[in-house]
Parts: C-alpha cells; sequence; structure tokens
C-alpha cells in the first residue's frame, strides 16, 4: 500500500490530493501495532507528504475472519469514512495531527458512537506458525489471541469492549521529546 501511494504522488497524479484514504481493511488495526498494518503506514506516507489523511479498518468477529463469512456490512465503516471525511475537507485535520486511525465495529447497524482513543499498548499475544507444504519449502503464519483487558479510553478498549468506533489522531514525530534530556551516551 504505500508503494501505491508513492506511485501516484509521483508518477500518475498530476496534483497531490486534498485528502488520503487508506482502507476499508478488513480486520481491524488497532494498538502500538499499527506499525505492521499497510493499511496505516499508506496514511502516513501521505501525511508525510503533507496530506490530511485517515486510515480505516473493519474488526471483524471471528466467523468473518479470513473469508469464512462472505457476509461482510460495510455500511457503518462507509458512513463512518463519509461522516469524517466530509469534515477533514471542510476543517481540515486538527493542529499537531497528521493523520487518523479510524476502526469500527462489526456491527450490521445503520448508525454508532465515535469516541476519540489514543492507541493501546498492545493488542494480540504473538505467536508465529511455520507451516511446511508438500515442495519442501516453508511460510510463517504471524497470528495471535485477541487481547481484552486493554484500558479504558484506548482504540482496543473502544471498538472490542464498547462496540463504537474508534477515532485515533496520529502524529509523524514518534519522538519522546521529554526523554532527549534523560539521554546521556558516550560511545
Amino acid at each position: 500500500p504505500v508503494d501505491s501511494v508513492i506511485v501516484a504522488l509521483f508518477s500518475i497524479l498530476k496534483q497531490a490530493p486534498d485528502l488520503l484514504i487508506s482502507g476499508i481493511n478488513l480486520g481491524e488495526n488497532m494498538s502500538s501495532e499499527i506499525t505492521t498494518s499497510g493499511t496505516v503506514c499508506a496514511a502516513i506516507e501521505g501525511a508525510n507528504h503533507e496530506i490530511p489523511s485517515i486510515a480505516i479498518s473493519l474488526h471483524l468477529e471471528e466467523a468473518h475472519k479470513f473469508g469464512k463469512g462472505s457476509d461482510v456490512d460495510f455500511t457503518l465503516s462507509k458512513k463512518a469514512l463519509a461522516s469524517i471525511a466530509e469534515k477533514i475537507l471542510k476543517k481540515g485535520l486538527p493542529p499537531g495531527v497528521d493523520l487518523l486511525n479510524v476502526n469500527v465495529p462489526d456491527l450490521n447497524v445503520k448508525s454508532c458512537d465515535v469516541k476519540s482513543t489514543c492507541l493501546a499498548r498492545r493488542m494480540y499475544s504473538a505467536k508465529v506458525r511455520r507451516m511446511d507444504d508438500s515442495g519442501g519449502g516453508s511460510s510463517y503464519l504471524i497470528d495471535g489471541d485477541a487481547i481484552f483487558d486493554a484500558e479504558l479510553g484506548t482504540d482496543v478498549h473502544t471498538v472490542r469492549m464498547e462496540n463504537k468506533i474508534s477515532v485515533t489522531p496520529l502524529t509523524l514525530d514518534f519522538t519522546f521529546h521529554d526523554g532527549i534530556k534523560d539521554l546521556d551516551f558516550q560511545i
């Protein structure tokens, strides 16, 4: 997804778009684990080029995961995206915010509460499974058990426990500025 943004911006489009939307991804992209998300990183790339950006993902219940169900309903996700995009196009992002990470619960409803959140620390307990194929090769599946005890106010708690739409404002600056003065390395 990130490469697609770069190609579009520097080879296809004649001018930068007013808004970059990445998604709607099948499966949530929450917590500090967003760094592994192509959906979120594509939005980060847009923000890196000063384009207001939205990453949006639909949390899937187990019945819908990995092709187990074909009845995934995007109605709520599309409605949330349209509303958020319209507000950004009219007002821009809040000062200091580079992009929004939106996660929508897997609900077959027409409306749902929206909550501003922060990132949870973890979303899954990571597991890696090696799978050998008949040709002598192998691949690895990164999986894990969902964590449900996330703190109140986080994206994971909001989507999984409260069944609300999570909107997390993100910044490109990963720096912990207050910690800079405490680092005194000599090599």
